[in-house]
C-alpha cells in the first residue's frame, strides 16, 4: 500500500447542524481521467442530519474526491459550495432576512460560510474573486477564519478524527 495522505473538510450550521464532510483522497496518477476511488472507501464515512434552514430532517452522505496531493484548490472549493453547501439551503439564502409576515419567521436570508485560509478557498486568483463576487450577490458571504495550522482553530477535525484513517485505504 502506497503513502496516502487525506484531507477532511467540516464544517457545521450556527444551530450545531453538521455539513457534509468532504474527504479529499491524494494519488499518485498524473492523468485526471485516471482518478479513482475504491467504493469500500465510502463504507463508514458519516452521514449528517439537520434542518438546515428548514422543517424537515435531511440525512446527506459524506463526499469523497481525488486531487493530485490530496487537498483543496480553488475549482473544489467552488465545486464543494456550489453542489454541496447551496443545496441544503434552496430557496432559503437571500440578500437581506425575509420573515413571514404574521409569524416574523425567518424564511430565508444570508448564509454564512467561515472557512479557515487553507489552500484553494478565498484565493487572489481571478475565478476565486469572481467566485466570490458571484456568492456576495446570491446572499453567501464567506469569511475567512485563521489557517487551520493549530489544534486550537482545528475543532472540526478533532470531531471527525476517526474517520480520517478509513479514506487511507485506497485512492
Amino acid at each position: 500500500m502506497g503513502n496516502f495522505h487525506t484531507t477532511g473538510v467540516y464544517g457545521t450550521t450556527l444551530a450545531g447542524e453538521a455539513l457534509p464532510p468532504l474527504y479529499i483522497l491524494s494519488t499518485a496518477s498524473q492523468n485526471e481521467n485516471d482518478y479513482k476511488v475504491d467504493p469500500r472507501v465510502c463504507e463508514g464515512l458519516p452521514v449528517v442530519t439537520g434542518r438546515y434552514g428548514g422543517a424537515r430532517l435531511m440525512s446527506y452522505s459524506s463526499c469523497v474526491c481525488v486531487r493530485k496531493k490530496g487537498s483543496m484548490d480553488t475549482g473544489l472549493w467552488h465545486q464543494y459550495i456550489r453542489s454541496v453547501i447551496l443545496p441544503l439551503y434552496k430557496g432559503r439564502i437571500a440578500q437581506v432576512a425575509i420573515r413571514h409576515s404574521q409569524t416574523n419567521h425567518l424564511l430565508a436570508g444570508p448564509l454564512i460560510i467561515k472557512t479557515d485560509g487553507g489552500p484553494g478557498r478565498l484565493s487572489r486568483e481571478c475565478s476565486s474573486i469572481e467566485f466570490r463576487d458571484e456568492m456576495a450577490a446570491m446572499g453567501v458571504h464567506i469569511i475567512l477564519s485563521l489557517p487551520n495550522g493549530t489544534a486550537c482553530t482545528a475543532e472540526m477535525d478533532q470531531l471527525f478524527e476517526k474517520f480520517k484513517p478509513a479514506c487511507s485505504k485506497s485512492a
